[in-house]
């Protein structure tokens, strides 16, 4: 036979009572000392944050070694043989400043020497020696090859090899219609 809810309802009853009155003898309610809170004094409290800032070193010494080893994996997922492939396979898909910086000769990201924070005003541009100009210049007087083609074999921009042309004279007005 089921038990019907009034019994139920009355044996929950009874085991609350029961708890309660366990809980009023364990704190020692009819003593009249008041119970003391435990004892923090400098040193407890120094010692515990001593152990939590250990805990914590050892999470983030555990953080890094779990992520070393996930990007050391990377390469091995992807069917290539290390990471320096991984950076090359992935070369296309970055940004064109960190495409520079990574294709320049022995650069690394961050050690291109220009300042941090807020851009200048006017771009300084790349500097060329004069032993470029010269040959640049020597090219264009010679004739023969466009300014395009000019640019592709010393390197400066069309743009900067036309500014250096009317810098030397070397370029014709045009004729007013």
């Amino acid at each position: 036979m089921a038990p019907t809810p009034f019994i139920l309802a009355r044996s929950r009853a009874l085991h609350e009572i029961s708890l309660g009155y366990r809980a009023i003898l364990s704190h020692n309610l009819f003593d009249n000392k008041p119970d003391k809170p435990p004892q923090m004094n400098l040193q407890n409290l120094q010692a515990q944050l001593n152990q939590l800032e250990r805990k914590r070193q050892q999470l983030e010494k555990r953080i890094k070694d779990r992520a070393s080893r996930q990007y050391a994996a990377l390469p091995k997922k992807v069917g290539l043989k290390n990471i320096d492939d991984l950076i090359i396979q992935l070369l296309p898909y970055g940004s064109s400043g960190l495409r520079s910086r990574l294709n320049q000769n022995g650069a690394t990201p961050g050690t291109t020497g220009k300042r941090r924070g807020r851009p200048p005003r006017k771009s300084r541009g790349t500097r060329y020696t004069a032993d470029i100009k010269a040959a640049v210049k020597r090219a264009v007087e010679a004739g023969g090859k466009t300014v395009a083609e000019i640019s592709r074999e010393f390197g400066p921009s069309v743009f900067s090899i036309k500014d250096w042309k009317k810098q030397w004279g070397l370029t014709r007005s045009r004729k007013k219609k």
